[in-house]
């Protein structure tokens, strides 16, 4: 870290969450959420820097994590067509526990 507190530098968790929670305003509430959410996300990656928290990279990564986690957590599923003309619905996730990570496929058919 830049203020030597210690010798990891891992991706901004504020700025992660940050954008995580503009991606979800702008995805649920349109783009004039996120004329007011990004501008604010924005401020608080720039004051982690600010703070000597964290790197340039360290900010830049979290805000791509943040927005590419929220962004598959709201995404709305493709359809699908089977043979018989149903709708099959599916959606895959992000999956992070204390023991494991990965990805989740959830497929929904009538």
């Amino acid at each position: 870290r830049p203020d030597s507190s210690d010798n990891y530098s891992l991706p901004s968790g504020h700025s992660s969450d940050a954008f995580a929670t503009a991606t979800v305003l702008t995805y649920q509430y349109g783009w004039r959420a996120g004329i007011w959410a990004y501008p604010l996300a924005g401020f608080v990656a720039l004051s982690r820097i600010s703070d000597n928290k964290h790197w340039l990279s360290d900010v830049v990564s979290g805000a791509f994590l943040g927005s590419w986690i929220a962004r598959a957590a709201v995404y709305r599923p493709q359809v699908l067509m089977n043979r018989n003309q149903n709708e099959i619905n599916w959606q895959l996730l992000p999956v992070a526990a204390s023991q494991m990570s990965g990805l989740q496929l959830q497929i929904s058919m009538p």
